[in-house]
């Protein structure tokens, strides 16, 4: 079957092998990160999220990644209700279910690692906490959800939708950058404790690390912003901490 739509498809290496790393993928296809707010309200993944990702897998990916998870409880990193998290050992033990449940289809899974940054749900923030970002900045925009009738009744919520904006976030210090990045590699080993073939590291879409990057969001004068160089800087550095860490 996969043969005979290979001949049919305009990109004819889709059903073809390839490797990305050490891992061996039996076609192209990949499931990219969906947020999906399956989590319990303390991040613990679900018996619901290893059904729906091994149903994804069961379909015929090659590699599942899965949604964003926040890698740390603390300065301000869960972007939003219902996030799962990979920061302690209650969340290492569900998401041992859900790469199970992958691998049982002979499907290598990745877990996403994310810091929201400015953009954190004000909902998750602890008391007193403020958001922090490359700079002392504010999104002026808000946190959205899927405005439907079903996520209305599964979120309890009445008309008229919910307006919840962004509030100002804090810039951070550069020992709070280095912090950041050992929680990318602390989530990142807790990752491969519970079995995760690997793990990538979210620096888009607006989250944190794309705060850094884009010029308008990062008005630093230290080693960590002014230039592209620079932008980029707290981005490597997280990639250099997850490689100490997992290799």
């Amino acid at each position: 079957m996969e043969a005979a739509l290979a001949n049919l498809s305009p990109f004819p290496t889709l059903f073809s092998e390839t490797k990305i790393g050490g891992q061996t993928l039996k076609n192209r296809i990949v499931m990219a990160p969906l947020t999906r707010q399956s989590a319990e309200d303390d991040g613990t993944p679900t018996d619901e999220m290893a059904a729906y990702y091994a149903r994804r897998a069961r379909g015929g990916l090659a590699m599942v990644i899965t949604e964003g998870a926040y890698q740390t409880e603390d300065l301000a990193c869960i972007g939003y209700l219902n996030q799962p998290g990979c920061a302690n050992s209650k969340h290492v033990a569900a998401w041992k279910k859900v790469v199970d449940a992958v691998h049982d289809q002979g499907v290598p899974i990745i877990l996403q690692l994310l810091h929201a940054g400015r953009v954190a749900d004000p909902r998750c923030l602890l008391e007193g906490q403020q958001p922090v970002s490359a700079s002392a900045t504010h999104s002026d925009g808000a946190v959205l959800y899927t405005n439907s009738d079903a996520e209305m009744h599964d979120r309890g919520l009445q008309e008229p939708w919910p307006l919840v904006t962004f509030p100002p976030a804090r810039e951070l210090t550069i020992a709070e950058i280095e912090q950041v990045a050992d929680g990318f590699a602390e989530g990142s080993a807790r990752g491969m404790e519970a079995g995760f073939d690997g793990v990538e590291i979210h620096a888009a879409n607006g989250y944190l690390l794309y705060q850094f990057v884009d010029q308008t969001q990062n008005h630093r004068t230290d080693e960590y912003g002014g230039s592209p160089e620079n932008n980029i800087r707290a981005a490597i550095l997280c990639c250099q901490r997850v490689r100490d860490a997992i290799g």
